[in-house]
């Protein structure tokens, strides 16, 4: 996959998960800031497995 095709994935699912995840982290840790760091950490993780993902989930779901 292309660095610009994997830009283009992370940017999609940090629009459409982002908020999901954040309010998910924080039911668990109870700071606004750890479960930001959290969702950054999440994310980082994602980008960088983007071609382990084999699609039998949702991008949501694989994320959670």
């Amino acid at each position: 996959m292309l660095k610009e095709q994997k830009d283009a994935h992370l940017s999609r699912a940090m629009t459409m998960y982002g908020d999901y995840l954040l309010r998910v982290c924080f039911t668990y840790v109870k700071d606004w800031t750890v479960a930001e760091d959290l969702v950054q950490d999440t994310f980082v993780k994602y980008y960088e497995k983007m071609e382990q993902f084999r699609e039998e989930a949702s991008i949501k779901t694989y994320l959670y």
